[in-house]
């Protein structure tokens, strides 16, 4: 039998950033294929850019996962504002967003999948009596060994992103919007693969 021959996957980039583009390899590739380079900053119409892409590399590449993915109904501002009242801080522009596109069961790194909004809300009251949480922390996904990943904040500021567990916390990434861009990139260069078991891992 012939090995199956996956198709090729070529993301929409955005518009040029108005600062100084940083030249890195990732950057020489994206221009070499004729897209945009991006620079070290991230807009909000980047990081819906870089969520939309992932989501057509999983329509590619795993369509079951992407239609459930499809079949989740998103919030709206207004689901927002009714919940709001549950957070100690208004919640980052990034996981509003995310919330707004995807509620819930957005895969992330490893076996992490987004919580929906209802979850987020759960999670904020029940893991505020735990040891080492802190306000500032808003969990926005969770994996199968139950750790968060949450979005640690100052005012509606996001700080860092950070995976808590009752032992202690390892920072991830700068902010949400960085991390997501890092995975869609990665899936760019084909350093990523997806397991329905063992989520989306890493590859040489």
């Amino acid at each position: 039998m012939e090995k199956e021959v996956k198709p090729s996957f070529s993301f929409t980039h955005a518009e040029p950033y108005e600062n100084e583009i940083v030249e890195s390899p990732l950057n020489r590739f994206v221009r070499e294929k004729g897209g945009t380079p991006k620079a070290s900053a991230i807009t909000k119409e980047d990081y819906k850019q870089a969520l939309r892409d992932i989501c057509e590399w999983f329509k590619t590449y795993c369509k079951a996962y992407y239609d459930r993915l499809k079949a989740i109904k998103p919030i709206t501002e207004t689901d927002l504002e009714k919940v709001q009242f549950s957070f100690a801080r208004p919640l980052p522009l990034a996981i509003r967003t995310l919330l707004e596109m995807h509620n819930g069961g957005f895969q992330l790194l490893d076996t992490f999948v987004t919580l929906p909004l209802s979850h987020i809300e759960a999670s904020v009251k029940s893991l505020r009596t735990k040891k080492g949480w802190k306000e500032e922390y808003v969990p926005v996904a969770k994996d199968a060994e139950g750790q968060y990943l949450c979005v640690e904040t100052a005012g509606e500021n996001e700080v860092r992103l950070v995976v808590w567990n009752e032992d202690g916390i390892e920072a991830v990434s700068k902010s949400f919007g960085k991390y997501i861009e890092s995975i869609r990139d990665s899936m760019l260069l084909k350093k990523l693969e997806y397991d329905e078991i063992v989520g989306l891992i890493s590859i040489v």
